[in-house]
């Protein structure tokens, strides 16, 4: 589906629903499979964690991919609900300015590449329970946004 925010198109994937799994539902575009995982929680202090996307040709040529890349490749949202409906606890797209090359790279049948988030995360005060994670990713020229969801994470604080 496609739903304006933020003055952009996103693509929201459906899936990754409320199971603890760490990998959410793919989503395919234009022959384009998009698969994002998160890499579990710290147990102390301020949530810490990191989503990564995998991203696959699954088309018989190759193909040219232009995306969004550093800190902007895979952007964090947190949210409450498995449905990932409303809005989200924590969007590190909001107020976010991205001035980060693009990644242009020719991507053979059945090859890939992996996109992720900052590497030390956001540091989130949350709640124990659990949140439910997705990850934006920004193709260049116009493209909606594609939003995957990343699976789960369970915050304990000890």
């Amino acid at each position: 589906m496609l739903a304006a925010m933020t003055g952009c198109a996103v693509f929201r994937a459906e899936g990754g629903g409320p199971g603890p799994t760490r990998r959410g539902a793919p989503a395919t575009l234009n022959g384009i499979r998009f698969e994002a995982e998160n890499g579990g929680v710290n147990d102390w202090g301020p949530s810490v964690f990191q989503v990564r996307v995998t991203v696959t040709n699954t088309l018989p040529r190759d193909t040219v991919l232009e995306l969004l890349s550093g800190n902007c490749a895979a952007v964090i949202r947190v949210y409450r609900t498995a449905d990932r409906s409303g809005e989200p606890l924590y969007d590190a797209a909001r107020g976010a300015e991205c001035y980060v090359p693009k990644v242009r790279t020719l991507l053979p049948p059945d090859s890939s590449l992996t996109l992720a988030s900052a590497g030390d995360g956001p540091s989130l005060d949350l709640a124990p329970g659990r949140y439910y994670l997705s990850a934006l990713v920004t193709p260049v020229g116009g493209a909606p946004r594609i939003e995957l969801p990343a699976g789960a994470i369970d915050v304990r604080r000890r």
